[in-house]
């Protein structure tokens, strides 16, 4: 599925004089289309897949289970995290028509490092974090539940 198949809603700008300017549309709305490369189905995938694993690694009260969620957890978030990264700037590239856009849309190198070195393990630390410990304390808390009513 290509970038082209999606619809962008347009966005207006009105100016001083409470018209659009069409220069002004036509940039906004390329500029919105290289916003929204960012949101791919990788970036949406970084979000869930740590929250399946950890609400289902939290769901035994066993260390072995809980650190395999934890390993896998922490590798599957980086992972989607840096595909999500490049997925980003390949839509960017091919939505881009001059020479302009070209170079931003080339101009990757350094989002990929610092994703890959900072944001990417900072990411999968977050998540996993916060997932285990909603997994957990959900957990628990449904099971006392369940164990009072009966």
């Amino acid at each position: 599925m290509k970038y082209a198949d999606f619809r962008i809603r347009p966005c207006k700008i009105e100016t001083h004089l409470g018209r659009s300017s069409l220069l002004r549309y036509v940039l906004d709305r390329f500029m919105e289309a290289m916003i929204a490369a960012r949101y791919n189905l990788w970036w949406y995938l970084s979000f869930l897949v740590p929250a399946l694993i950890m609400i289902t690694g939290t769901f035994w009260n066993k260390r072995n289970i809980l650190i395999i969620a934890i390993i896998l957890s922490l590798v599957a978030t980086y992972t989607l995290c840096n595909i999500s990264v490049r997925e980003k700037w390949k839509v960017r590239y091919e939505i881009a028509k001059t020479s302009k856009e070209l170079d931003y849309s080339s101009a990757d190198g350094a989002n990929l490092v610092f994703t890959a070195i900072f944001i990417g393990p900072f990411e999968a630390i977050l998540y996993t974090t916060i997932w285990g410990i909603i997994g957990w304390f959900g957990w628990s808390r449904l099971k006392t539940k369940r164990t009072e009513e009966t």
